[in-house]
């Protein structure tokens, strides 16, 4: 391979920030991550809806491989503070790959504790700043918070 192939093969890549990077608003996380593991055929038949019916748990056993490490590295009060951080407008990468080089059926290479955070709370596993649950009447406020890179 000479280098202009492999220029091309590094900007073609899906592991290429610079043509992949996305801002991710915290409320479609769940079906946006279903919808970005989702072969290209399951994407036609509408993957975010389907993404709606299904829990937390689900979609993370569905984009987390066999090889990423267990997911009980973080403590529940770091999970609160991560979150709380995120509502107070810190800034967080997650980071997907596929393994068949296409920019479908992704996987979770990076950010398996922050993900489980965050679905977590969504699930309402645990209260932030004391007393703050995740439901539709705070919808408002999560639905502002899109610093998930």
């Amino acid at each position: 391979m000479n280098v202009l192939e492999l220029k091309e093969k590094i900007l073609n890549s899906s592991f290429n920030r610079v043509n992949y990077q996305v801002s991710q608003d915290l409320i479609y996380l769940k079906e946006d991550l279903y919808y970005w593991s989702c072969k290209t055929s399951e994407k036609a038949k509408s993957a975010r809806k389907d993404a709606l019916e299904k829990n937390y748990k689900d979609v993370l056993n569905k984009i987390t491989p066999k090889f990423q490490r267990d997911n009980n590295k973080w403590t529940r009060d770091m999970q609160i503070k991560f979150i709380e951080n995120l509502i107070m407008g810190a800034t967080s990468t997650i980071m997907l790959g596929s393994l068949t080089g296409e920019k479908s059926e992704c996987i979770l290479l990076d950010g398996l504790q922050r993900v489980t955070a965050i679905f977590d709370f969504m699930d309402n596993k645990f209260e932030v700043f004391e007393n703050l649950k995740y439901n539709e009447e705070n919808n408002l406020i999560f639905s502002c918070i899109n610093n998930l890179l």
